[in-house]
């Protein structure tokens, strides 16, 4: 099963030898990752919904469903207290009836600024204390994105400043099934959470164009080939200097090239089925969009009609 994973991520070194110690003392100083028993209040991976609510003792605030093939759907509730912070909506997604990874959103007022930063830090504390055998860990330069990948979860968490919310996501992972596409294939060698300074160094030139706006920013480059398809404007959209986001755009004149404007489309959306459609857990398509979404990302193609021109958009985030 390919799974994509988008994340500029460093190997962490755990354990570092520092003197000679009796058998029972090393013993003692390799943590290991929470019980999963504890890890959910008693929920596991692979429960079905009617498990979770008998579990929970009380009926979800929201259920909704999806009705699409690779759909899953999500059941909610709100104010309750994980991470050692009260103010969860907790969001359990299932495919096929089986909880597959679960989403906690912790969202504040503009007053509440300090509650939080604090709750912040007490998240990300409690986080790296449940899994402390990562194999992998990446934190932003602001330290507002962290993920974490351990032989068994993925954990990624994104805090929006500007919006005062946190968002944790955790799901299985199994190294030993990650054939995604390598980073090189996907975005240039460009993967997400680089800071911007890095995208153009790989790039060896400056952009085209830049835009600047509080913390968005955005770089593009111009006539540039992406899913084999050229004549592409490839904009990286930032949030404080990290990679947040692509968007990729391509233009058609309308007096001489409808037929390629199909054809390419056509193309690209084959293109983008082939690389992600095994960890697809959303697919909706109409007869000019194409949105494909994932347990960490969501892909969109469409095709635009405007005065001017045709044009075919790509955003992956």
């Amino acid at each position: 099963m390919k799974k994509i994973m988008l994340l500029f991520i460093s190997v962490i070194v755990l354990f570092t030898a520092c003197g000679k110690q009796t058998d029972n003392s090393v013993e003692e100083s390799i943590q290991t990752q929470i019980d999963p028993a504890e890890e959910f209040d008693g929920i596991t991976l692979g429960m079905t919904k009617e498990e979770i609510i008998s579990i929970l003792g009380k009926k979800p605030d929201l259920i909704h469903e999806r009705t699409y093939e690779y759909s899953s759907g999500h059941m909610e509730y709100w104010g309750e207290d994980h991470f050692n912070v009260s103010n969860a909506d907790v969001k359990y997604y299932y495919e096929n009836d089986i909880l597959n990874y679960i989403e906690y959103n912790y969202n504040y007022d503009d007053p509440e600024q300090e509650q939080f930063l604090n709750d912040l830090a007490i998240i990300k504390e409690e986080i790296l204390r449940r899994y402390p055998e990562e194999i992998r860990k990446y934190f932003s330069e602001d330290e507002t994105i962290l993920t974490i990948l351990t032989e068994n979860r993925s954990i990624f968490l994104y805090t929006f400043t500007n919006t005062l919310s946190i968002d944790v996501r955790i799901s299985e992972y199994d190294p030993t099934e990650d054939e995604q596409i390598e980073p090189a294939e996907e975005l240039v060698s460009i993967t997400v959470g680089m800071p911007k300074k890095a995208i153009i160094k790989s790039y060896g030139r400056q952009p085209d164009k830049t835009h600047e706006s509080d913390d968005l920013s955005s770089i593009t480059y111009e006539n540039e080939t992406c899913f084999n398809i050229s004549n592409a404007d490839v904009s990286y959209h930032f949030y404080k200097d990290t990679f947040d986001f692509i968007y990729i755009s391509y233009s058609y004149s309308k007096d001489s090239e409808e037929d390629s404007l199909q054809s390419d489309y056509n193309f690209i959306r084959k293109e983008i089925l082939d690389r992600y459609i095994e960890s697809a857990t959303y697919v909706e398509t109409t007869d000019d969009t194409f949105t494909l979404s994932l347990n960490d990302r969501s892909i969109r193609l469409s095709k635009v009609d405007d005065a001017w021109h045709y044009a075919i958009h790509v955003s992956i985030r």
